[in-house]
């Protein structure tokens, strides 16, 4: 009898990533909200550790342990790549820049 090359789980997953992952993008920390939204009543030794690690290791934003998943709506995705464009294509100016009405 031949062994199957992946299991069924592996192929459910890799179509469910195929269907649904678009990609990575590198985000400002302080855009990210959590839902439900985190405690306000963090451990304060924690977070003193965790300044520590980011302070004697920076930060490694290649490394896949660094990253986190996360879900975006279509909708927010696509207002980023838009925005993301502008910023892109809009001209920039040397000096001052005056409009006339």
């Amino acid at each position: 009898m031949r062994r199957a090359l992946f299991t069924e789980e592996e192929i459910r997953l890799a179509t469910e990533r195929r269907l649904k992952y678009l990609g990575a993008a590198k985000v400002n920390i302080y855009q990210i909200q959590f839902d439900p939204p985190l405690p306000r009543d963090l451990d304060p030794k924690n977070l003193d550790r965790l300044r520590e690690v980011f302070h004697k290791n920076r930060c490694r934003r290649l490394d896949v342990d660094n990253h986190v998943p996360a879900t975006v709506s279509r909708q927010d995705l696509a207002d980023a790549l838009r925005q993301a464009w502008l910023q892109m294509t809009r001209p920039r100016f040397l000096g001052r820049v005056s409009r006339s009405c």
